[in-house]
């Protein structure tokens, strides 16, 4: 399968194969100006194993399997074509950084793979430095580079209990999210959203549920949750 990828590829640079501009309306390769991605190269970066022996899975009907009946989504679209991704933004929660009771806001990033702090902020909590193997930190709006880490317990407030998670949160400088919590907390943890309810259940702390909010725009009100079930 990537050899014949690699070939495509070839082609399409040589201006084989590639789709002619079409007569409907919808823009083609060539407008768009598309550069072929290279797989391999990709899975290199990313430190993933492929294998030269992967066999396509079989085109025979008779070991194909069984066609299921078709669930249809009941969701409407709400916006207009091309701007569907307007309407989510990202998730956050109220949490207590070493305390129940300083609160604030913190963002909840599926796509981050460590938890990373604002440094204005970490110095605030009069947490001890721990120095560390400088880490590229990107996707955040811009480039930083973090040299240091503070380790300490995040609260997560629900209706009856909180679940106090310990937490290593790296440094940025000028974060707007204050605190963002990465998947090294929300995998371990088991953090499980359920985006209908705007609810979060961790499942390390007997699935104690907690309030999230959904940002679809740029105002967002986050209400603390009370010792009364919501």
């Amino acid at each position: 399968m990537l050899r014949n990828y690699r070939e495509r590829c070839q082609s399409s640079k040589r201006g084989l194969d590639v789709p002619s501009v079409s007569s409907n309306g919808i823009a083609t390769y060539n407008e768009l100006g598309f550069e072929p991605v290279v797989w391999p190269r990709v899975y290199d970066r990313l430190r993933l194993d492929v294998s030269s022996d992967y066999v396509a899975p079989s085109t025979d009907p008779d070991t194909l399997p069984p066609e299921l009946p078709i669930v249809q989504s009941d969701r409407p679209r709400v916006t207009q074509p091309g701007l569907q991704y307007k309407t989510w933004r990202y998730l956050s929660t109220v949490v207590g950084p070493t305390s129940q009771h300083k609160l604030l806001v913190a963002c909840l990033d599926t796509g981050c793979v460590m938890t990373i702090i604002d440094a204005d902020l970490a110095r605030s909590l009069d947490l001890p430095l721990h120095k560390c193997t400088p880490v590229p930190v990107a996707g955040i709006g811009s480039r930083h580079l973090s040299s240091a880490f503070v380790s300490f317990d995040v609260f997560f407030r629900g209706s009856e209990n909180a679940a106090r998670i310990p937490v290593e949160a790296h440094l940025v400088d000028n974060l707007k999210a204050k605190l963002l919590i990465g998947m090294d907390i929300m995998g371990h943890e088991g953090f499980r959203l359920d985006l209908d309810a705007r609810k979060l259940k961790i499942s390390s702390c007997l699935n104690i549920e907690i309030p999230i909010a959904i940002h679809a725009g740029r105002r967002t009100r986050h209400v603390a949750p009370t010792g009364s079930s919501r």
